[in-house]
């Protein structure tokens, strides 16, 4: 499950959504659990700088959005994500088409907030790629110093810098995050033979700050708990391909 920040006030009921479907791409909405079911392939248009678009020859892509709250002041909401699917980029995507990119999203039609450090995520990078070459404890016991030295001098991320190892695109244009947050994985555990459920490994993360309203911050969103963001019940509709 994921959480996003968008532009705009998310739709939160039927009547609310602007978008219209088309043959290609669809939309569903289900008033039992207040969830936008949207249905629209997905191409990579650009594999040199890793563009995705929604197109007739795109592979299935399958994502389920609910409305969290809104906040007027900086005229974003917070989604509740879930992809039925393992399409990369497909969030940004289908959230780009309901005309809700998300938020310094600027491959995907989002713009940049205020006070936004653009250079913030090179930055940290280039410190991880700093510690990387002093420390010795980044490799298992398995690999010698030595070939993970080797390793380390055949990177371009290693030796020159994220700027050199990774485009524009895949670097947003310049370092900064965007506002899509990974919040809770659910792995269900079923028997082989029978497809007896067995267990589920339910890890979950602190959502972010980007929702409480926290300095530096352009979201006066209050952070809702777990039980009142609620589940989406997509167990019988993950589709793996």
């Amino acid at each position: 499950y994921y959480l996003a920040k968008v532009h705009g006030r998310f739709p939160s009921s039927e009547v609310d959504i602007q978008t219209e479907s088309t043959d290609i791409a669809k939309w569903n909405w289900s008033d039992e659990e207040k969830v936008i079911e949207v249905s629209a392939p997905i191409e990579t248009v650009d594999p040199a700088n890793g563009i995705r678009k929604i197109t007739s020859d795109g592979k299935l892509a399958l994502s389920l959005f609910r409305f969290v709250s809104y906040d007027p002041e900086s005229n974003s909401s917070i989604v509740f994500c879930s992809p039925q699917t393992g399409r990369s980029h497909q969030l940004r995507v289908h959230l780009q088409w309901l005309g809700h990119p998300i938020v310094h999203d600027i491959q995907y039609g989002g713009q940049l907030g205020e006070n936004i450090d653009t250079k913030v995520g090179l930055s940290e990078a280039n410190a991880r790629r700093q510690e990387s070459s002093r420390s010795s404890l980044l490799h298992p016991s398995s690999i010698s110093n030595l070939d993970a030295t080797s390793a380390m001098e055949i990177c371009t991320f290693c030796q020159e810098g994220p700027e050199k190892a990774f485009s524009p695109a895949q670097l947003l244009q310049g370092g900064h995050r965007i506002c899509l947050h990974a919040f809770r994985y659910r792995i269900p555990f079923r028997r082989k033979k029978d497809d007896e459920f067995l267990g589920e490994l339910d890890l979950r993360v602190s959502p972010p700050s980007w929702m409480g309203g926290s300095e530096g911050s352009d979201c006066g969103n209050d952070i809702p708990s777990y039980e009142e963001l609620g589940e989406i019940n997509a167990d019988e509709k993950c589709i793996i391909q």
